[in-house]
């Protein structure tokens, strides 16, 4: 029995964030949650008729793991020693996830499956020598209930709480300050906080740039074999841009985007955790993109610069500013824009050797965009004459034929096509069967059906197929020379010898 996935905006699960299970279960617990669902140990994955999902996640046991909403709030239980909230039912949101990303269908799981009755027994599995494996965290002092669940100690009512009350602030700072020189991550997490009580925009700037260079020090990885590994935590960044947005420096935000936007880039190329370390910092420029689109600067240098990142970033760390240009500009600015764009255009060069490749795929993009800002600033008439240039110098011959296409200049749109079939080798093949694509969607308005026969039978010479021979009929029967090409097909099926066109036995014409 199957359950379609939901992907409405009833399912609770869809709505969560990184940050909503770091909140629930734990930085430790949400680190090591990605890599048990990384590593795979998440099996039989299902879902109740109350939408809680319930799996075996593989730990040092078997663990029967259920998660789902109480109240609104995500809550869990597992047969490990920790029993709630723990890096099991992390992994187990997170591969539910991902199921729904790729459209996987979840089996419904009966009220008699045997995760659901250890879970509701009470039952807990002790791995054998167990130290803190349960959730990563020094949890020596937490007592066992009967029912072998850890519960925490009352943390006023300890000898640790009784000794800390009896410390003045004094002695608790300088308590504080000898642990942090002995932990820099406690070190830097207090230098952070203290920075981010700052009014001082200067201070706010150089507290989250101190901590771009610090989270971005060590690339990220993942060691399958022993299944641990390291993603850059960006969460503080990400806070400390949003109380720069909140508090009215928007511009100071963007400021910093330029550079945690290099750092980024750097980092995803050095990662090897796969897309760990690029969510992070993702989450983290989405932030200065909706600083961008409120600061204060002028429209058409704000669109310049998004258009910069796009066209720098080779990841998709970028996403974020799809909602940036949902905001409508006026004619004015984008026309402004493409002036500026223009003048850039002229200081691309086209490089040699190893880098043109490159070179030509950038000048492509950066054209792309004048022609996105023509069109929005009602300059349509300069597009062709645009392409028409770029074509000599990129042999991007297909996108001058698609706007040639779409004034309805096709006899236009053919003589570049040849120009363009003639420029590209065999090697182009890919560029070539763009430009063949567009001929007999061109001849197929005109209605030239023994044309587009001939089109259809270059590629059954081509490569000779099932499929290839199917649509050659199809074309030929329009063409009214059915039995003929279908002659001419088999023979050279046969034979190996291509017919020749006007021919009694092959009547479709010569394409070129």
């Amino acid at each position: 029995m199957k359950s379609s996935i939901k992907t409405d905006k009833v399912n609770p699960f869809l709505s969560l964030s990184w940050l909503d299970l770091e909140l629930w279960a734990g930085r430790k617990a949400l680190s090591r949650g990605k890599s048990y669902q990384h590593s795979g140990n998440i099996e039989n994955l299902g879902i109740t008729e109350d939408n809680e999902l319930v799996a075996w996640v593989q730990g040092t046991k078997h663990y029967a793991t259920k998660t789902g909403f109480k109240r609104g709030k995500l809550s869990s239980s597992c047969t490990c020693p920790y029993g709630a909230s723990c890096k099991h039912a992390v992994a187990l949101v997170i591969e539910y996830l991902e199921k729904v990303k790729n459209k996987e269908e979840i089996p419904v799981i009966l009220t008699d499956d045997k995760r659901l009755k250890l879970i509701k027994s009470g039952h807990t599995d002790w791995p054998d020598g167990f130290d803190d494996d349960f959730n990563g965290d020094d949890n020596d002092d937490d007592e066992i209930s009967e029912s072998g669940k850890v519960e925490r100690k009352n943390e006023s009512a300890d000898d640790i709480g009784s000794f800390l009350k009896s410390k003045s602030k004094d002695d608790l700072a300088v308590m504080l300050s000898e642990i942090a020189e002995l932990h820099p991550e406690i070190k830097s997490k207090l230098k952070f906080n203290a920075g981010m009580t700052s009014g001082s925009a200067d201070t706010l700037v150089k507290t989250i740039t101190r901590e771009i260079n610090r989270v971005s020090g060590e690339p990220g990885w993942y060691d399958y074999r022993r299944h641990i590994g390291h993603t850059p935590d960006f969460s503080n960044v990400t806070s400390g841009l949003k109380k720069l947005l909140g508090s009215g420096r928007a511009d100071e935000a963007v400021k910093l985007g330029g550079y945690l936007f290099k750092k980024g880039i750097e980092l995803v190329e050095q990662s090897s955790d796969e897309t760990y370390t690029f969510d992070e910092v993702s989450e983290a420029m989405t932030t200065i993109f909706l600083a961008l689109k409120v600061c204060s600067m002028p429209d058409a240098d704000k669109m310049e610069k998004a258009i910069d990142w796009e066209l720098e970033d080779g990841y998709g760390i970028c996403g974020g500013l799809e909602e940036f240009w949902k905001r409508e500009f006026n004619k004015k600015d984008w026309g402004l824009l493409a002036d500026r764009l223009f003048k850039r255009l002229e200081t691309i060069k086209i490089e040699t050797g190893e880098r043109e490749f490159h070179s030509i795929h950038y000048r492509d993009k950066f054209t792309d965009k004048i022609i996105e800002a023509l069109t929005h600033s009602g300059r349509e008439n300069e597009i062709i004459p645009l392409c028409m240039e770029e074509t000599n110098k990129t042999a991007n011959f297909d996108r001058l034929v698609k706007q040639l296409r779409d004034v309805g200049k096709l006899e236009e749109a053919e003589e570049w096509i040849r120009k363009g079939l003639a420029v590209f080798d065999k090697t182009k093949y890919g560029a070539v069967r763009n430009l063949v694509q567009h001929l007999q969607e061109i001849r197929t308005k005109k209605r030239d059906w023994p044309f587009v026969a001939a089109i259809k039978a270059g590629y059954f010479f081509d490569r000779p197929s099932l499929e290839t021979f199917k649509e050659l009929m199809k074309s030929a029967e329009k063409a009214k020379a059915l039995e003929l090409v279908r002659g001419g097909a088999m023979k050279y099926l046969q034979t190996g010898k291509l017919p020749r066109p006007g021919t009694d036995e092959w009547p479709l014409p010569e394409t070129g």
